[in-house]
């Protein structure tokens, strides 16, 4: 089996593919994270404001006693 050498602009080339490669799967990773937090984020949110609908609806039309 011959084994050949890489010229240094082939080496280069590898490298700089090697790291585009990871930089872009670790941008996906983290887009992908944060749109899950912001999901989880909203969820929150809008439980708050349900809560705070319901109890000032509450506030604004107590039940009559009969």
């Amino acid at each position: 089996m011959k084994i050949t050498k890489l010229s240094r602009r082939q080496t280069q080339i590898i490298v700089i593919t090697a790291g585009l490669l990871l930089f872009l799967i670790t941008i996906v990773y983290s887009v992908k994270t944060d749109i899950k937090a912001v999901a989880r984020q909203m969820d929150e949110t809008l439980k708050y404001v349900k809560e705070q609908c319901y109890i000032t609806d509450i506030m604004k039309h107590p039940k009559q006693k009969v």
